[in-house]
């Protein structure tokens, strides 16, 4: 908070230094607003590319960073221990609702992604995180009534939890790459 002050504060008085100075050769220099067509157009071209030069790629930018979070959220839901350990005896209407809650999650995220994906050029990635998740789904699904089993499978589990969160660290370092 006091750092943002000060740069508040810093950019103020060079606003006003700026400005002060702008008055200052306005009023004491005669030939101030005598110029040439030419310099007219050297500092329109020059601004122009400035303009450009800070604008270049900035969707891309906004959209990888946006992806980013994305997957992270990814990453915390499949990190988390409900996703793939399932404890015999416990609450299984609670587990049966939190896997629920936490598949719903998941398949949001990846349709988000999928979209980014596009932009970004990561459908192969995707489409393997999807697989994973389909494969996922489909082994909880196919014995949701079976809790024993279910607990006893936490390996196989574990390691499409691991697949996909390393396909997401993947897509991560090749937005810096």
């Amino acid at each position: 908070m006091r750092k943002r002050r000060v740069v508040t504060v810093i950019a103020i008085v060079l606003a006003a230094a700026t400005i002060g100075v702008g008055i200052y050769n306005v009023v004491k220099n005669k030939n101030f607003w005598n110029v040439s067509v030419a310099q007219v157009l050297t500092l329109l071209v020059t601004i122009s590319i400035a303009f450009w030069a800070t604008q270049f790629k900035n969707d891309q930018r906004s959209a990888k960073a946006h992806a980013e979070k994305v997957i992270a959220k990814i990453q915390a839901i499949v990190s988390c221990e409900e996703f793939y350990t399932f404890i015999p005896g416990c609450n299984e209407e609670d587990a049966k609702k939190n896997y629920g809650i936490s598949q719903r999650k998941f398949a949001n995220c990846l349709s988000v992604l999928e979209e980014y994906g596009k932009q970004l050029g990561l459908q192969d990635d995707v489409k393997y995180i999807d697989e994973q998740f389909t494969e996922y789904k489909t082994f909880i699904s196919d014995h949701l009534n079976d809790f024993d089993y279910l607990s006893k499978s936490e390996a196989h589990l574990r390691r499409l939890s691991e697949n996909i969160d390393s396909k997401c660290d993947q897509i991560v370092v090749k937005f810096y790459n």
